[in-house]
């Protein structure tokens, strides 16, 4: 970590100030490149740890517009996507999953993007499939926020919302990732120790990302979202084809 803090740190500010104006985008902006810098078994403890305190901020921003009975069929649901998720990757590349679902998640945000309408009126029932995908995706390919991310779009969900919706969601599934990370021997003493090192960076890029959210309307914000989005779709769909 010493040989490279800076670098670690830069990319980790810009990702809190990425999720802190956006609400998502931590771990899946942050991951390839910090794979690039540290051991694959030290980025995933790392981030999750971080991810808590980004998660937290955001949520208690938008604390507000917080709903828990919108979010908690999401939660229940991802949480028993995930197997079937890991169960798919068992039985398919990664590679291939990635591609497939980043090449889905383009097209999906690309109609959004340009227009396409479509808005379930059931939501609370319509969470549940949407929280289903959700966990498959994470299982299969570390890719949980997609299928939020559009649905909350499509049915034209406020920026306060939307944010705090994926905040308390993502906030949810750290805080059960982290006991699993433990118990498998992944979070001990140096990680911790790291992570304090790196905190001020994340702070510091977190409260300008804030900042900037207050600045975004509702209209510019679902655009910005739909294209980073589409954008990330992009880089599962390279980063699952150089596998």
């Amino acid at each position: 970590m010493p040989n490279h803090l800076f670098a670690v740190t830069a990319v980790l500010t810009a990702a809190a100030a990425f999720q802190g104006t956006m609400g998502f985008g931590f771990s899946l902006f942050s991951v390839p490149l910090l794979v690039m810098l540290l051991p694959a078994s030290r980025v995933v403890p790392l981030l999750a740890g971080l991810s808590l305190i980004v998660n937290a901020a955001v949520l208690y921003q938008t604390r507000s517009h917080l709903r828990p009975r919108r979010i908690l069929p999401l939660i229940l649901a991802g949480l028993a996507g995930v197997p079937l998720g890991v169960r798919l990757l068992a039985v398919a590349s990664e590679s291939t999953l990635r591609v497939g679902l980043g090449g889905a998640t383009v097209v999906l945000s690309s109609a959004l993007l340009f227009g396409v309408r479509f808005r379930v009126k059931r939501e609370a029932l319509a969470m549940v499939p949407v929280g289903l995908l959700s966990g498959v995706m994470n299982g299969a390919a570390t890719l949980s926020g997609p299928p939020v991310i559009i649905f909350q779009i499509a049915q034209r969900a406020g920026k306060g919302l939307f944010r705090a919706t994926l905040a308390g969601y993502f906030l949810a599934l750290t805080f059960l990732t982290i006991p699993v990370l433990w118990l498998n021997g992944l979070v001990d003493e140096e990680l911790a120790v790291s992570a304090l090192y790196l905190l001020p960076g994340v702070v510091v890029g977190l409260g300008l990302g804030l900042a900037l959210s207050r600045k975004l309307d509702s209209d510019r914000f679902r655009k910005t979202a739909l294209v980073l989005v589409m954008l990330l779709g992009l880089m599962a769909v390279f980063t699952g084809g150089s596998y």
